[in-house]
């Protein structure tokens, strides 16, 4: 009998991505990743952006080279909370590095920071199962919502389930 050994790896922004809108606090105003790449979450420097559409992306680290991937999803993951009490929501910004755009669940946050995440079990730009090339290409972030738009961004995260054939 042959059992299946499911793995997650987590992968972390490594540089900016092809927009940088939001504003660094407490971090290099020229490399935004860094205001999020944390492994252990901190607010001592985050992103903050406070009017409608406002758009992040990030670059994440590879997947290791180990091929044979298959991924079962993809999980974006935020520690975020609300600029104020009219300005709250944001929402799962992808680009597959071709210039293709996906937006995401809307995350209603709070006034205290919490983790809120993401699921796409299948890449939404082919609608099938998620590419170890795919993962590598993605830029990947958040935009404020089209209403009530605007949040805090402590840190920011991609956990890959899969298995190895």
């Amino acid at each position: 009998m042959q059992f299946t050994v499911a793995y997650t790896i987590t992968l972390r922004p490594n540089v900016d991505g092809y927009v940088s809108q939001w504003a660094p606090v407490g971090c290099d105003a020229s490399n935004h990743w860094m205001c999020v790449d944390e492994s252990v979450s901190n607010t001592t420097d985050y992103l903050r952006a406070s009017l409608n559409r406002v758009n992040q992306t990030f670059n994440f680290t590879d997947l290791p080279p180990r091929g044979n991937y298959t991924i079962y999803n993809v999980d974006f993951h935020y520690y975020a909370k609300q600029y104020n009490s009219t300005k709250y929501a944001i929402q799962t910004l992808l680009n597959n590095g071709m210039g293709s755009e996906y937006f995401g669940k809307i995350f209603n946050l709070t006034s205290n920071y919490t983790n809120v995440q993401d699921n796409l079990y299948t890449n939404p730009f082919t609608g099938v199962a998620w590419t170890e090339m795919d993962v590598n290409n993605l830029q990947g972030g958040m935009r404020t919502a089209l209403n009530y738009g605007g949040g805090y961004v402590a840190q920011v995260y991609v956990v890959v389930n899969y298995t190895l054939s």
